[in-house]
């Protein structure tokens, strides 16, 4: 993650093959959530609904004073 005074960078990439034995598959995992007020973005280990997935090899920008997301492939 990139903070920068207008966007914030999210990038997901990672080697599947690289999750350390005996973790779960969503090991590297990253998510959103988007209310009125703000944009959270954590990783994995803590179900919850409402949040969006952030796909492997993804990049999401969030606007920092819109609140608005974008998201493409790497």
């Amino acid at each position: 993650m990139l903070l920068t005074p207008h966007k914030i960078v999210i990038i997901s990439e990672f080697n599947p093959v690289k999750i350390p034995a005996g973790e779960p598959l969503n090991y590297y995992d990253l998510a959103y959530k988007k209310s009125p007020e703000n944009v959270l973005v954590a990783s994995s280990g803590w179900e919850q609904g409402g949040w969006t997935a952030i796909g492997n090899h993804r990049v999401v920008l969030i606007d920092r004073a819109k609140l608005e997301i974008e998201s493409f492939e790497i």
